[in-house]
């Protein structure tokens, strides 16, 4: 396992394309919604330095995309409902992400097939972008234009509240904490909670009947999720109308990066926004590591790469660099010594590893398994026994070969590759 990682466009935007090799090959990425969304949306800018939006998309985004070791969450507002509706979402550093639930011979498995997310990055790295892309980002961009903050903000003032105790974003934090928390609100409160949700209509009656056999708790103990999200709604619009934050509608986007706070180990980020905002929301397991000082360091870890012999890279840095460098000391092995820090100690093999014909025989017979239905899943989803995961990746991406040039046929530009993650390799 990788230290979870999320991270926001200017981070990835910062990064050298070298550097982002080494960035996908020591983090598992959390690729937000927000990510996706903000990097597609660029397609609809206008770029004063004569580049064609899909050049600035392909080059500066899409050629740095995590797709190796990269995962996708799941979206912040369906997250939001069936926390609502009953369903616990873990806030530990997992990434809600989907697949499908599978099992056999007793073996439970999450199979995750080629994400979608990850072959459109690698598409647009070709600057080969459709139409309704295009169409998307034009109109994503005068949604948000058209999005009126300052309407909401605004009405936090009207509304009576005594926001004169908040002086700092931290007052702000505990202030909208506190309205979260309440319990025993209004039928009315409630909705308007919901609204700022943006949970349909059609899922209210059942969020209200389940909320009221509840006794009405506070949303932080009914929906711990939920009460996340609307904390974070709260304080931005709490702290744009004091004039904490900036009043620009990017902030807000920049905002929604929070939403997926919970999904990981560390937040990176080159945003001055995310520097000031971010630790408020994460516990204190957790890390906020300023963009600048891991991008530093990753191009001082390409540097260190870089010397190895010619024969050594061209085994592909899967072979030469499952674990960043011991010695000297970089700042990507300290995040791994709070995260893992048994990653130095040699793990010790007190059972029989298994045969390639044996794992083999193992995924087919997953592979081959049916889906599982909600209500015959009997095991814990956030814990399977195992994990297949099928994607494609380039085969070369900067000055290094991902994986071995000797495996290769016809000098391919991606690969079609299957990691089958069986429980013990999940615990290390």
């Amino acid at each position: 396992m990788r230290p979870i990682a999320l991270f926001d466009k200017s981070f990835l935007q910062s990064l050298s394309v070298d550097s982002s090799v080494w960035f996908d090959q020591f983090f598992l990425a959390n690729i937000c919604p927000i990510f996706y969304s903000e990097t597609l949306a660029n397609l609809g800018k206008e770029w004063k330095n004569g580049k064609l939006p899909e050049q600035e998309v392909g080059a500066r985004i899409a050629a740095k995309f995590p797709d190796m070791n990269g995962f996708p969450c799941l979206h912040h507002l369906g997250l939001v409902i069936n926390n609502l509706l009953g369903y616990a979402i873990p806030m530990t550093g997992q990434i809600p992400s989907g697949g499908k639930p599978t099992k056999s011979l007793d073996t439970s498995c999450i199979i995750h097939e080629n994400i979608p997310e990850a072959k459109d990055f690698l598409r647009w790295a070709r600057f080969n972008f459709t139409q309704e892309e295009h169409n998307l980002a034009i109109n994503w961009r005068k949604d948000l234009s058209n999005y009126d903050l300052d309407t909401i903000s605004n009405s936090f003032k009207s509304a009576g509240m005594n926001m004169k105790i908040c002086q700092t974003l931290e007052d702000v934090k505990e202030y909208a904490e506190s309205i979260v928390n309440r319990s025993h609100k209004s039928l009315e409160n409630i909705n308007v909670e919901l609204d700022f949700l943006c949970v349909p209509l059609d899922v209210r009656d059942r969020i209200l009947k389940r909320w009221s056999s509840e006794g009405w708790k506070s949303l932080s103990v009914f929906a711990p999720y939920a009460a996340h999200v609307l904390t974070i709604e709260l304080f931005f619009h709490i702290a744009r109308s004091l004039g904490l934050i900036p009043l620009t509608s990017s902030s807000w986007i920049d905002i929604c990066y929070l939403y997926y706070v919970p999904f990981c180990m560390l937040f990176v980020s080159s945003d001055n926004l995310h520097r000031r905002c971010a630790n408020l929301f994460m516990r204190s397991e957790q890390q906020f590591i300023w963009g600048k000082d891991l991008n530093d360091d990753l191009i001082a870890l390409n540097k260190h790469y870089s010397n190895l012999p010619e024969e050594i890279k061209r085994k592909g840095i899967s072979n030469f660099a499952s674990k960043p460098p011991k010695e000297p000391r970089f700042l990507v092995a300290e995040i791994w010594d709070k995260h893992f820090p048994s990653w130095r100690t040699p793990k010790k093999n007190s059972t029989r590893s298994l045969s390639y014909t044996e794992i083999r025989e193992e995924i087919t017979n997953i592979s081959n398994a049916e889906a599982l239905p909600r209500n015959k899943i009997n095991f814990d989803l956030n814990h399977p026994d195992s994990v297949l995961i099928r994607r494609s990746v380039r085969t070369r991406k900067g000055s290094w070969n991902i994986v071995d040039e000797e495996l290769l046929k016809n000098n391919e530009d991606e690969a079609a590759i299957e990691e089958f993650y069986r429980v013990e390799k999940l615990s290390e």
